[in-house]
């Protein structure tokens, strides 16, 4: 594999990281208001 082609792999391997990250954060979020009442019930 040539330096560019691993340059290229990583920067595409980091990109899928990031949206995947940022798409765990968002339904965590939703997830977290939509359940807040029962969340808050189970916690007690």
């Amino acid at each position: 594999m040539s330096k560019h082609e691993a340059t290229v792999r990583a920067i595409t391997e980091a990109a899928a990281r990031r949206v995947r990250d940022t798409r765990v954060q968002a339904l965590s979020r939703d997830g977290r208001e939509r359940y807040a009442a029962l969340l808050d019930r189970l916690a007690q």
